[in-house]
């Protein structure tokens, strides 16, 4: 059958973590989105000291999978070099086993230092919703001047709670 009503009744479980990515990154968009905190504010990257970066408690949507950091945690950056630039990403690293068991987890692709204009490391390609066994999703970027990590710019669209990610309109929202 090439058709499902996902979440009506089947009679046994049948709805999956690819289901319900559809459906979010049908609503949301099929991009990385930052959401707003219940205190109506986007949490942000920051450098704790000049080789750890701490990823807030934060809310996220990347191709359809929502995902949260539930406590901060941080993530060690690779110390500069004088004299020379690069850029690190932090990025939520998925990964999708031969058994469909998907995680996450925080990791860091560290850039190419050079003498001039630093630019940001190549991203593996791959998509969860093309069922890419591993994905890079990047949600930080660390500027490295010398040996000094810059301030953390956000890598993902923020999306406060009332202005979806794409055109979606709510028919029932007064404007």
């Amino acid at each position: 059958m090439t058709m499902n009503l996902i979440t009506g009744k089947a009679g046994a479980p049948h709805i999956t973590s690819s289901d319900q990515g559809a459906m979010q990154a049908g609503l949301v968009g099929n991009g990385n989105y930052l959401l707003q905190g219940s205190d109506g504010k986007f949490p942000a990257v920051t450098m704790q000291s000049a080789n750890k970066a701490l990823i807030p408690v934060l809310n996220l949507v990347i191709e359809g999978r929502y995902a949260r950091v539930t406590a901060a945690e941080t993530v060690t950056i690779e110390s500069g070099v004088t004299g020379r630039n690069r850029n690190d990403l932090i990025c939520v690293k998925y990964t999708r086993g031969s058994n469909n068991i998907e995680t996450i987890a925080l990791a860091v692709l560290k850039g190419t230092a050079t003498s001039g204009t630093a630019a940001d490391p190549t991203v593996p390609s791959g998509s969860i919703l093309n069922n890419s066994g591993t994905v890079w999703i990047p949600i930080a970027r660390i500027p490295i001047s010398g040996i000094t990590a810059g301030t953390p710019v956000n890598a993902c669209q923020a999306v406060a709670s009332d202005e979806p990610a794409v055109g979606f309109r709510n028919p029932h929202r007064v404007r």
